[in-house]
């Protein structure tokens, strides 16, 4: 809600809710009089019901795999510019950091587990900064470049801190069999978006609530991402590495490319997760 909203008494006009105070506005969407404590945002004046409706259409529709792969590009490509300046920033230090092994010829397994903990920290305030911005657009509110950025540090403690317990169970139920790992990676594919947007006392089991019911379509949905993700990697990556074969001086720039590349599969995989959160979120809402 807006802080403090204040405007002018209309002549004569009450609020219906409150009928001995004044009407200072009336609501742009529903018409209804308001009066200073049921205005809840003044530009454009709204009151609460409707400002809780306000947002692209996406955020009111059940789910569905078609309208998930849909709703991703809806979310990204209005604020794709800023995006894009994000991933490019990124990429550099990533990049870089990657190069400085190759040369130094890292041992296999510390490769490995750098090449796990860059996407946690530094991508992934990368990602939580392009998830803020979509976010922001679903709900038809202001999300500048800074403000963006700003939210990923802001929020990268918990975000971080979800994934990582999530992704230890998705190891552990993994190391049972492989099938239980898929399962529960299914039910806590959710869990960024919970975790960012509702902040909830468990997001596991709030991800878990939200997928229950849709399970196949879920896992249709991530297996179909999974491999657009990986195609629409690996045929760039193979060229890339190619040219930074033939011409070594090169290779800094080539792995800035690549991970820039990188970064962009994953917020997009990041909007079409938010996109089916808004479309099981919705449904679970009519259901209860």
């Amino acid at each position: 809600m807006d802080s403090a909203p204040v405007a002018a008494p209309l002549a004569s006009a009450v609020c219906p809710k409150h009928p001995e105070r004044p009407a200072v506005a009336t609501c742009e969407r529903c018409g209804t009089f308001l009066c200073q404590g049921c205005l809840a945002s003044v530009s454009p004046p709204l009151c609460e019901p409707c400002r809780a409706r306000r947002g692209i259409g996406l955020m009111h529709e059940d789910f569905t795999f078609g309208g998930a792969l849909a709703g991703s590009w809806s979310l990204l490509s209005p604020v794709l510019g800023s995006v894009l300046v994000v991933a490019a920033v990124l990429a550099v230090p990533i990049g870089l950091a990657n190069h400085a092994m190759e040369v130094a010829r890292v041992d296999s397994l510390m490769k490995i587990c750098i090449d796990l903990l860059i996407p946690g920290t530094i991508g992934l305030l990368g990602l939580i900064a392009a998830l803020a911005l979509m976010t922001a657009h679903a709900k038809e509110q202001p999300g500048t470049l800074g403000w963006a950025v700003g939210e990923g540090f802001r929020a990268w403690p918990r975000v971080f801190g979800a994934r990582f317990v999530a992704g230890l169970k998705i190891w552990l139920y993994g190391m049972l069999l492989v099938v239980p790992g898929i399962i529960k990676a299914v039910k806590l594919s959710m869990v960024t978006p919970v975790v960012y947007l509702e902040d909830p006392a468990d997001s596991h089991e709030r991800s878990e609530s939200l997928v229950e019911g849709q399970g196949w379509e879920v896992f249709a949905l991530l297996f179909i991402m999974q491999v657009i993700v990986i195609v629409a990697l690996t045929i760039p990556t193979l060229g890339l590495n190619l040219l930074k074969t033939s011409m070594p001086p090169l290779a800094p720039v080539v792995h800035v490319v690549i991970s820039f590349i990188s970064q962009m599969g994953g917020i997009w995989s990041e909007a079409v997760v938010l996109a089916a959160y808004y479309g099981l979120r919705h449904q679970r809402a009519a259901s209860e």
